[in-house]
């Protein structure tokens, strides 16, 4: 497995190839929930489109880990952020759609 320099840190060439799928269902209390947002990418890309969530969670919570290093670890601290600025009438729920390698995939 090879690896590269990244911004001064040192990853697999696997991590960086991995496509994973992360869908974002929003839920109202109304009960008018709009249909689940899918976004994939590999964990850089995704990490950077969820960036401002992140960043927001993080001014909420310290907890929230702005660069996680695992796809599991982003969907917690997507979940985790989204917990710490969720209001009363709305709130996001990630969830990780498929991960290669996994059975763990929903249907369509």
């Amino acid at each position: 497995m090879q690896s590269i320099k990244k911004m001064g840190r040192y990853t697999t060439m696997a991590n960086t190839t991995k496509q994973y799928t992360i869908q974002v269902q929003l839920i109202r209390l109304r009960g008018d929930n709009p249909v689940p947002k899918s976004h994939t990418g590999t964990i850089e890309e995704l990490t950077q489109a969820f960036s401002y969530t992140l960043l927001c969670g993080y001014s909420w919570d310290s907890r929230v880990n702005r660069n996680p290093k695992t796809i599991k670890s982003l969907v917690t601290n997507l979940n985790r952020a989204a917990a710490a600025k969720s209001t009363h009438y709305q709130a996001e729920y990630y969830s990780l759609v498929n991960c290669p390698g996994s059975t763990n995939r929903l249907p369509n």
